[in-house]
C-alpha cells in the first residue's frame, strides 16, 4: 500500500485509552514492517493534554518512522 492510498484504507491498529504505550509503537513497528505503510486510528480520549498532531508526531518519534498524515483522530505511518 502506497502512502497515497493509505489514507483510503481501514485502520491496522487502534489507539485506546492508554495512549501510545510501549506494546502499541511495538506493534506499529511490526505493521509497517509487514505493510509499508499503516494507518491508526485513535480515541480523542487517548490524547491527553496535548494535541493530535504532537501525539502522533511523538509516536512517531519512539518508533523510528515517518508520519505521512494525520487528519482528525487518524494518522498514517511509514518507513
Amino acid at each position: 500500500m502506497n502512502e497515497r492510498n493509505a489514507i483510503h484504507q481501514r485502520a491496522k491498529l487502534s489507539i485506546g485509552q492508554k495512549g501510545a504505550t510501549d506494546e502499541v509503537v511495538v506493534e506499529l513497528i511490526a505493521l509497517v514492517k509487514k505493510y509499508g505503510t499503516v494507518k491508526v486510528k485513535s480515541l480523542p480520549c487517548a490524547y491527553g493534554t496535548t494535541d493530535r498532531k504532537t501525539s502522533f508526531e511523538q509516536i512517531a518519534k519512539k518508533s523510528g518512522l515517518h508520519l505521512v498524515d494525520v487528519r482528525g483522530n487518524t494518522a498514517v505511518f511509514s518507513k
